[in-house]
């Protein structure tokens, strides 16, 4: 029970009593202070609903009610503090003492204790009455000094104002509207918000927002533990922006864990290597995401790498559908020890490198394709003069070829086909044959390189040179060929079609350099030492500057006029050379030519040995099957097979000879390869399947230019002992003879 009394007598100046009804008033009884027209609104529900509890409770109840001065904003000084004392009469009335108070703090009323746990907190702490809303809603009556320094105002300062003092422009209107909701509701709330300190800086805070109840039930104040989040929000924003990077970059990461062989990753990382966002695998799941072809190396760098020999750096294929593109990713890693484990960590990143490739494939697709044009441009060059170089021969052919038809026709006498007749014949054949030998090797420059083999850089460079000699001999332009007794073969890890390319490229070159001059030479010399083989393509035309030099290998450089070259031919040539282990250089000045020379490591294992001649020895009863749908080449090589004592067997195609197989035996087989029904590529496997036809010795003839890099030379080299081209001589046939 209240000792009312006892306060009431005390300071009658500051107190007074008054009485309730019962109903929803209070009657003032006694005492100066006058406190009847400030019991209204939400004190006055207040004192109804305390009173009310008295009664039922049959106890009485004690406490606090705060006034501020509504002026432009109260401080410590105008801070009002009531006690209210409410205790249940005898009579069953309730007697109210009204005091008021000095005190400058809620928590002078609980003591020292509770003060000092408040200020050692670490959060910050602020403590409102809590009126109707339509009020002006909570004032602050206590901030501890976490919140004083976090604000930037003092303690006492903060007193009697709203905490929206606190806010401005960036505080956000739904924060705000989530707040008042809850206020309105008496409801707990945790909201993020951002205030305003004294001097306009801004802050974020967490605010803990919550109702507090007196033991009658009634919500006397708002406490709000509150929590400077700025630097978790900086924090935070970091790892967002990190995270945008990481999203817009393709990168992921992931970590290995040795001892419970575990691998770690994140999402992307995951979706990468198609397992649905697993976060966690064994090392043998993962690595059986990877292309088998680069499966092995990438295990062995991870052993490398958990050995702490090297990072990880590697590059790998993942398995996908036929149906999907292909998906390269790139990863990189560091091995590291944990601290009090001698066991190593891995923790690395992973990125799609899918476009990277696809570009670098498209790219290296453009640039075969400006190779392939370049190629085709320099042999385009050539093709005006072929037609021309060709033509003169074959005249002299059908000239004499319609002497030989008058002469029979008009009954002429021997006198007008001559023994030079004949010999001109020869020589006209010889010149065409000669032209399509360089067109051969020629040809086979604009199809895909070969793999890289032993061959003579002499030997390969023969047709095509004299083919280009003569040409240029029609221009005005003098080639002259040197090549030593010892340098006869000089032997180079290449492809054929590759070292044709390269002289057919240098000798256009040098055409183009000598034009305009009187002096219209050229020369290519082959000579080689122990460690190397050399070619060099000289000219005597106008030479270059040395700027000019700098820049002659770079593609599409190029000093001829428009419309003449590509730019691209010495920077393809440079490429070539290169791919063979070699270098090319070029030595110039103004008025005095232009040398390039282009070496090549030598290979070692090859003798120089003359060539055989072959003598002509009898063929008797050697029955051989010739196999052309051209009649006039089977009747030209029927008879000179019949000339070699051979018995001959004839037939149109591969059907019709296989026929005939099936009749006699043949000691030798000549077949064409373009043929109707059934062609020489498909005869050749059929007869080589046969067990009863395998021992045969087969020969496949053609006027076409073959390629090794064409996928029928692989069938033919199979399946036949060799490939005889037309026009067939007569050596060729008895080297063939010889080895049956």
């Amino acid at each position: 029970m209240l000792d009312l009394q006892t306060d009431y007598e005390k300071d009658s100046c500051h107190t007074c009593r008054l009485n309730w009804d019962g109903k929803e008033t209070w009657e003032h009884l006694d005492g100066k202070l006058d406190m009847k027209e400030k019991i209204v609104g939400s004190l006055q529900r207040r004192l109804n609903h305390t009173a009310r509890w008295c009664k039922v409770f049959h106890s009485s109840f004690e406490f606090s009610h705060y006034e501020f001065e509504e002026a432009e904003g109260a401080t410590l000084q105008d801070l009002k503090v009531y006690t209210f004392k409410l205790e249940l009469q005898s009579n069953g009335n309730i007697s109210l003492l009204i005091q008021q108070s000095d005190r400058n703090s809620i928590f002078d009323s609980v003591g020292d204790f509770f003060h000092i746990i408040i200020e050692s907190m670490n959060d910050a702490v602020v403590v409102t009455n809590a009126p109707d809303l339509s009020e002006g809603g909570p004032k602050i009556i206590f901030a501890n000094e976490l919140f004083a320094n976090m604000s930037g105002y003092g303690q006492t300062e903060l007193v009697g104002y709203s905490p929206k003092i606190l806010q401005g422009p960036e505080t956000s209107s739904a924060s705000n509207r989530r707040i008042r909701q809850a206020l309105e509701g008496w409801s707990p709330i945790v909201e993020q918000v951002t205030n305003y300190r004294k001097d306009g800086s801004t802050f974020s805070v967490e605010l803990n927002i919550t109702p507090v109840k007196d033991k009658t039930g009634w919500y006397s104040h708002w406490v709000s533990v509150q929590r400077d989040i700025s630097a978790r929000l900086a924090y935070l924003e970091m790892i967002r922006q990190r995270d945008m990077v990481m999203d817009s970059s393709l990168v992921g990461c992931w970590s290995f864990d040795l001892e419970r062989d575990m691998l770690r990753m994140d999402t992307k990382v995951a979706r990468m290597h198609g397992l649905s966002d697993v976060p966690t695998v064994t090392i043998e799941h993962w690595l059986n995401t990877i292309h088998q072809a680069d499966r092995q190396e990438v295990r062995f760098k991870l052993i490398r790498a958990i050995t702490a020999e090297a990072d990880l750096n590697v590059e790998y294929q993942i398995n996908s559908d036929e149906s999907s593109q292909p998906r390269w990713i790139r990863c990189k890693a560091t091995s590291f020890s944990e601290k009090k484990s001698i066991q190593r960590c891995i923790s690395g990143i992973c990125f799609d490198v899918s476009q990277e490739r696809l570009n670098a494939i498209e790219l290296e697709k453009h640039r075969q394709i400006s190779q392939q044009n370049a190629k085709l441009a320099s042999l385009g060059e050539l093709a005006a003069g072929v037609g021309h170089e060709i033509n003169n021969p074959l005249s002299v052919i059908v000239s004499i070829i319609d002497l030989i038809g008058l002469k029979q026709s008009q009954n002429l006498g021997e006198e007008v086909f001559t023994a030079s007749h004949l010999e001109q014949l020869k020589e006209a054949s010889h010149r065409i044959e000669r032209i399509v030998d360089g067109l051969r090797g020629v040809s086979s420059v604009a199809r895909k390189s070969e793999e890289l083999k032993p061959i003579d850089m002499v030997l390969a460079s023969k047709n095509t040179l004299n083919m280009l000699s003569d040409l240029y001999s029609k221009e005005g332009i003098d080639v002259t060929y040197r090549v030593s007794a010892s340098d006869q073969k000089c032997m180079i890890m290449a492809d054929a079609a590759g070292v044709q390319q390269i002289l057919i490229n240098l000798m256009n070159n040098a055409k183009d350099a000598v034009e305009f001059t009187t002096s219209k030479s050229i020369s290519v010399t082959f000579k080689q030492t122990k460690v190397k083989c050399t070619l060099i393509v000289e000219d005597s035309g106008e030479g270059m500057s040395e700027d000019v030099q700098a820049r002659i290998f770079e593609p599409f450089m190029t000093t001829k006029s428009v419309g003449k070259g590509t730019g691209l031919g010495l920077a393809m040539t440079k490429t070539v050379v290169e791919s063979f282990g070699g270098q090319i250089s070029c030595k110039s000045a103004l008025g005095k030519g232009t040398i390039f020379q282009c070496d090549f490591p030598r290979h070692i294992g090859y003798a120089n040995t003359d060539e055989k001649t072959i003598a002509v020895p009898p063929h008797q009863n050697k029955h051989v099957l010739l196999v052309d749908d051209d009649v006039a080449v089977g009747r030209s090589l029927t008879a000179l097979l019949s000339a070699l004592g051979c018995k001959i067997t004839t037939a149109q195609n591969g059907a019709d000879a296989l026929n005939k197989m099936d009749q006699t035996q043949f000691d030798l087989i000549l077949t064409d390869l373009k043929m109707p029904v059934l062609d020489g590529v498909e005869l050749l496997e059929i007869l080589d399947n046969n067990e009863h036809w395998r021992s045969i010795p087969k020969y496949a003839i053609t006027g076409e230019v073959i390629s090794h890099g064409d996928d029928s030379i692989r069938v033919i080299n199979q399946h036949t002992n060799g490939i005889v081209n037309k026009p067939i001589r007569l050596n060729d046939i008895i080297a063939i003879l010889e080895k049956c």
